[in-house]
């Protein structure tokens, strides 16, 4: 990101009938899209933010408010959210900076 930062991106999966073998990608099988990103720290949650879509700007001032100091690394968990099923099953990455 140009002002400092982090973007966080990540490729949408889907509950119910995800076999997908063309390109692009596979249908959303939610009425809208929707997920919970979590930073965290030592396995706790440092910030929790929900987005419509799947990327998430996570801004230099955010990450000093959070930690203090810009990081090295980033600890991240990202679930899809849904009407049937409140959150789906975490996706958890630690990223290089």
């Amino acid at each position: 990101m140009e002002t400092g930062g982090v973007r966080i991106t990540w490729i949408r999966c889907a509950r119910h009938d995800a076999d997908h073998w063309l390109d692009g990608d596979i249908v959303l099988d939610e009425p809208q899209e929707s997920y919970r990103i979590e930073i965290l720290e030592a396995g706790a949650v440092k910030r929790a933010v929900d987005v419509s879509e799947s990327r998430f700007d996570y801004d230099a001032g955010l990450e000093t408010v959070d930690f203090g100091a810009p990081q090295t690394s980033l600890s991240v968990r990202v679930r899809q959210r849904g009407q049937v099923v409140a959150f789906g099953i975490p996706a958890e990455a630690l990223l290089e900076l």
